[in-house]
């Protein structure tokens, strides 16, 4: 498969191989879509439970919950891989590849 990026993102993914983050461009793209898609699982969650929520509270049926409860239960979700993807990333990469999530950088795709 190929792809075609514009040249701002092009120069970033460049960047980020010379830099050593990534192994390849074809591994800074997969990771990409693997947080993309972690990403759109979360959300779907977090809105099927608002969802709920606001059926309950038209129902009169309301159970309060404090935002640390929630932040609780969703990283406690987050943890167990209900999502279907791993609670940390998997280094399928050379060992002398510094990724993102273990350097603590600021700046992530």
């Amino acid at each position: 498969m190929m792809i075609t990026l514009p040249p701002a993102l092009d120069r970033i993914v460049r960047d980020k191989v010379n830099a050593g983050l990534y192994a390849s461009e074809s591994e800074l793209v997969c990771e990409a879509l693997r947080r993309e898609f972690a990403r759109d699982t979360v959300q779907g969650w977090v809105r099927a439970q608002a969802a709920e929520g606001f059926a309950q509270l038209d129902a009169g049926e309301s159970e309060g919950i404090s935002r640390e409860e929630f932040m609780a239960r969703l990283a406690q979700r987050r943890a167990s891989g209900a999502w279907g993807f791993p609670s940390s990333p998997s280094r399928t990469s050379r060992s002398s590849t510094i990724t993102p999530w273990a350097t603590g950088a600021k700046n992530r795709l």
